[in-house]
């Protein structure tokens, strides 16, 4: 099957990683959260019933940190190649502030 077939939202594995389909050229790792491009034609195969059951946010908390995720990788995308790199270093730092403060809700 390729990249192309899928439709947005499904869940499928391309080169021994599993992805979420997020654009037309977009997927999210599910392990990390980042985004990444995939081109039209790239062979994939869609995940298993299990492996998505197993792999799926089960908590608004697992939801609301990928999504968090999501966000800061379409952020830092955005300021990338900008002359002054201060946007990403504050970027980075509020993510990682951000990341803290879910974990001392979860704990």
């Amino acid at each position: 099957m390729k990249f192309s077939q899928l439709k947005i939202g499904d869940r499928f594995v391309f080169k021994g990683t599993e992805f979420t389909k997020s654009g037309p050229l977009q997927a999210v790792e599910l392990a990390t959260g980042s985004e990444k491009t995939i081109m039209r034609a790239a062979p994939v195969a869609l995940a298993s019933d299990s492996t998505q059951k197993l792999n799926a946010p089960n908590t608004g908390y697992d939801k609301l940190e990928a999504l968090i995720r999501r966000y800061h990788n379409v952020s830092m995308e955005q300021v990338a190649g900008q002359e002054e790199d201060n946007k990403r270093e504050q970027l980075e730092a509020l993510f990682v502030q951000i990341l803290q403060a879910l974990k001392g809700v979860k704990d």
